[in-house]
């Protein structure tokens, strides 16, 4: 086969082998890509889209009660230019790491090591293991922490469902909730034995038309609750700023899942475009819900937005249901970005003992 071959280059050794334009643009690394089952368009937009719109979106109203109406409204629009813009840069800076280090594909914590280690400067470069182990923990901080949040939710949802209780009962009413984290482990654990996204990209898209039930369910009682759009507050403390940020990123945060899809994708060049039409649509979705869950129960709003939803009428009753579903996957992503730390090599174009991994995780 003519043109350069890949390098093998891996963990703890990554070196810059295209000193020049001309030499980083002779290796197609899409060529040699050997990806069991790419994703399509649709399939990596509707992955990238559940990847971001898990438990977080379900909070958003509870971001904008906090830093008030006249805050939340441009802040969101500005966070989420932002996050696609930094995404961008993310993933187009991977793929000229494939072409100047000679493989098909990367973590995100290859990503930081390879850039650090092919840096001019031997100063620099010497830390590229440190930085990587950085990259390591903050992610694994924040996949971890998404797994025990996603964990409780699915349980109070659980118990809210099955004990049939208002949102007003107490925490420590009905069963212990305990319970039904022991319920759920069954139904977790069978999802997160699917390792390819191509398989995950179906549920992905029913998942997503479960937040779409969402959206719509919001915007319903919130036209019955507050027709005038009332009461709401323009702005609050300074303080509230900082965890409204934390809140309404966390809402459209997909870092950890856009390296995992473009390395599965059938055409990773597209990339920008599954980017843009994915992050369109978490902007909106993270909109409506945010803005129509504040102005339906104003203070009085609780996270997640399902369990302001009454419980005298069936469609809340079925819908809640599903939604269990799309926590559940949103569990099985952030658990598959988790077993990448743990393994030697990655789930997604992993070695042929990856499997041996994922029982053992």
């Amino acid at each position: 086969m003519s043109g350069p071959q890949p390098s093998g280059a891996g963990r703890g050794n990554w070196k810059n082998l295209a000193p020049s334009q001309a030499d980083e643009d002779a290796f197609d690394y899409v060529k040699f890509r050997n990806t069991a089952k790419p994703s399509g368009y649709i399939g990596s937009v509707a992955n990238m889209v559940k990847g971001a719109l898990g438990g977080g979106i379900l909070g958003g109203h509870v971001a904008y009660m906090k830093a008030g109406i006249a805050v939340a409204l441009p802040f969101n629009l500005i966070f989420g230019i932002y996050m696609t813009f930094c995404l961008h840069i993310l993933v187009l800076s991977a793929q000229i790491l494939y072409r100047r280090t000679r493989v098909t594909f990367m973590t995100y914590p290859d990503v930081g090591e390879a850039a650090m280690a092919c840096f001019p400067n031997p100063k620099v470069a010497k830390y590229s293991k440190i930085f990587r182990y950085t990259i390591d923990i903050i992610i694994g901080i924040d996949l971890y922490g998404s797994c025990a949040c996603y964990q409780i939710i699915i349980a109070k949802s659980i118990k809210q469902l099955v004990e049939n209780l208002d949102k007003d009962a107490p925490e420590d009413a009905g069963r212990d909730i305990r319970i039904y984290l022991a319920i759920m482990m069954i139904p977790v654990i069978l999802v997160c034995l699917i390792i390819h996204l191509k398989y995950l990209a179906p549920l992905s898209i029913v998942a997503n038309l479960i937040i779409c039930v969402c959206i719509f369910l919001t915007v319903y009682y919130s036209m019955i609750n507050n027709p005038t759009f009332g009461g709401m507050k323009l702005y609050t403390e300074i303080y509230n700023f900082f965890e409204f940020t934390g809140m309404i990123v966390f809402s459209m945060s997909c870092s950890g899942v856009v390296i995992p899809i473009e390395n599965n994708m059938e055409k990773p060049k597209n990339f920008p475009k599954v980017l843009l039409t994915g992050m369109t649509i978490i902007i909106v979705f993270t909109y409506l819900v945010s803005f129509f869950g504040y102005t339906g129960y104003l203070e009085k709003c609780e996270s997640p937005i399902t369990v302001n939803f009454p419980m005298t009428f069936w469609v809340p009753f079925v819908y809640r249901t599903w939604l269990l579903f799309g926590q559940i996957l949103s569990t099985s992503w952030s658990y598959g970005r988790d077993l990448v730390l743990v393994s030697s090599g990655g789930v997604y174009g992993a070695p042929s003992f990856s499997w041996v991994w994922e029982f053992s995780y």
